[in-house]
């Protein structure tokens, strides 16, 4: 009888509080609702423009010219200074992109930025390499196929797929500062993949996007310092009591690793930062379609950056555009891979990041395929760099490469340019 009455009481008061529950329940989802509107809103108003780094045939700095590029880059990076322009104006960090490009076996570099910082970005790569050239450029994903009807009726098919980090984003990975000195053959990482966009064959296309948010990475930092004091406690001697009374101090027989990797993951979070998204897409022929090779040659290419006791890259399964029968909801994996098709295509041809906000992931949501997979994560400038870079000139990337024939002197200003991308255009073509 004590029960009942209790629980009629309890009752009693949720039915006299019905409008304070529903408070607490549809507020935030208004609030978040009115986040993901004005966000989109914010977005969209941003152009955006395409720039193509041309590559001269010896360039001798090493990548860390092309990190302090990165340094001023990331120095642009805006975020919501107060709640008017968080939650009335939807600002949202804006993000570049560096892609690495292969149109049926050559292969162009291309930096997508706010146009609004273009001249300082230029400004910023002459200062390290004055005989590059950067021209603004027709957008190549405006002449792929935006959807997956419009794919199949190229005959063509697509692949796709976002690379993630197989450890916490704290732990380090190889830089090119790894890969320089010793007595071995001089060797530039990007080599790797670059000789694997040179294999692509004629009327396929592949692009590796480096997608990029600056960041303060105050989270990253905190966690990578609670994991150093963690190694360091860990690795430090242990108080052993003596028959005396006194202590000593005995040191454990694994503090070096613990020391070692204490020493790479503070040299990991010491640097800026960015919020990275690596995406890949590929275009082939459905007579010829083969993307196992791409896939596997650009995780190895990924993978030379681990390490003992460092992170590695892996390929995102929840996303990748494959049939999984051991992944929810075990059902139609012909159906859920078009639907990642043609989300994956949406978002490769136009270089997006998923919404920050959780309704607006649940908003572009699907019943059997979620928004809520992509995963991004923390790269730092250094590692950046080492990815992402003019390729040294001892690189061999004639003919994959259409290097600049020599330096050139500065054009008078408002000289129009034209006529160069149209041709770049019409020799790979997918129909």
């Amino acid at each position: 009888m004590i029960i009942l009455e209790a629980g009629q009481l309890i009752l009693n008061g949720l039915e006299s509080l019905w409008w304070l529950l529903a408070l607490i329940i549809l507020v935030p989802l208004a609030h978040e609702s009115w986040l993901a509107w004005r966000q989109e809103i914010y977005k969209s108003a941003v152009k955006y423009i395409l720039l193509e780094i041309r590559i001269p045939p010896q360039v001798k700095k090493s990548p860390k010219a092309m990190e302090q590029i990165l340094a001023q880059i990331h120095s642009l990076g805006n975020y919501p200074g107060n709640l008017k322009s968080y939650n009335l104006e939807g600002e949202v960090t804006l993000w570049f992109s560096l892609d690495v490009v292969s149109f049926g076996g050559e292969i162009h570099f291309y930096l997508r930025l706010p146009q609004k910082h273009q001249e300082i970005v230029e400004t910023a790569f002459f200062s390290y390499y004055p005989d590059l050239e950067i021209v603004p450029v027709k957008d190549y994903l405006e002449d792929l196929p935006q959807t997956l009807f419009e794919t199949y009726q190229r005959n063509f098919d697509f692949w796709g797929t976002e690379f993630v980090l197989g450890k916490e984003d704290i732990y380090p990975l190889k830089t090119y500062q790894d890969f320089e000195g010793g007595t071995e053959k001089e060797f530039d990482p990007i080599s790797v993949l670059l000789e694997v966009l040179a294999k692509v064959k004629k009327n396929e296309f592949v692009a590796l996007q480096f997608i990029c948010l600056p960041s303060p990475a105050k989270d990253w930092k905190e966690r990578g310092e609670r994991v150093i004091q963690e190694l360091k406690e860990k690795s430090s001697p242990a108080p052993k009591e003596s028959l005396e009374g006194q202590t000593s101090q005995v040191s454990p027989p694994s503090n070096s690793k613990d020391l070692e990797l204490a020493k790479l993951i503070e040299k990991n979070i010491e640097k800026p930062a960015f919020k990275v998204l690596i995406r890949a897409g590929y275009f082939g022929s459905r007579e010829n379609f083969s993307e196992g090779f791409v896939k596997n040659g650009l995780k190895g290419a990924l993978n030379q950056y681990s390490g003992p006791e460092m992170n590695f890259f892996n390929s995102n399964g929840q996303v990748e555009t494959k049939p999984q029968l051991t992944g929810w909801p075990y059902l139609f994996p012909r159906l859920r891979v078009s639907w990642r098709k043609q989300r994956m295509l949406f978002n490769f041809s136009r270089f997006l990041i998923p919404p920050q906000t959780f309704i607006g992931k649940l908003a572009t949501s699907h019943l059997l395929n979620s928004n809520f997979n992509s995963q991004m994560f923390y790269l730092n400038t250094q590692v950046l760099a080492t990815l992402f870079h003019p390729p040294l000139h001892f690189v061999i990337t004639s003919p994959h490469i259409k290097e600049l024939p020599s330096r050139k002197l500065g054009a008078p200003a408002g000289l129009p340019i034209f006529g160069e991308e149209e041709e770049r255009l019409k020799k790979f073509e997918i129909k």
